[in-house]
């Protein structure tokens, strides 16, 4: 999916919280934004952002930000900056931001 704000406004829970994972035709693999269904911990279709990879041969899920607080434009900055650090053999994850 290429990721707008109104695509992602579009986005409806789910009995599950499930993921949309964005377009890769750039290449860069793993930005995501998981929609949550009703819970005790969110409110009904509460949206993050996430990126996921795999490190290790684990997959790990790097949350980035609430949607809308988080907008797409800075959820994208986010998600290259830990693209870069992954692409350097580290884990984001663990990286500290001051490094």
């Amino acid at each position: 999916m290429k990721f707008t704000d109104k695509g992602i406004n579009a986005l409806k829970p789910k009995t599950a919280k499930y993921f949309i994972h964005g377009d890769m035709s750039n290449d860069r693999h793993g930005f995501a934004i998981c929609v949550y269904p009703a819970s005790t911990k969110y409110p009904v279709g509460t949206k993050s952002w996430f990126f996921i990879y795999r490190y290790e041969g684990k997959r790990c899920f790097l949350p980035l930000g609430k949607y809308p607080t988080m907008s797409l434009g800075n959820a994208a900055k986010e998600f290259e900056k830990h693209w870069d650090i992954f692409v350097s053999g580290k884990n984001p994850a663990t990286v500290k931001e001051d490094e």
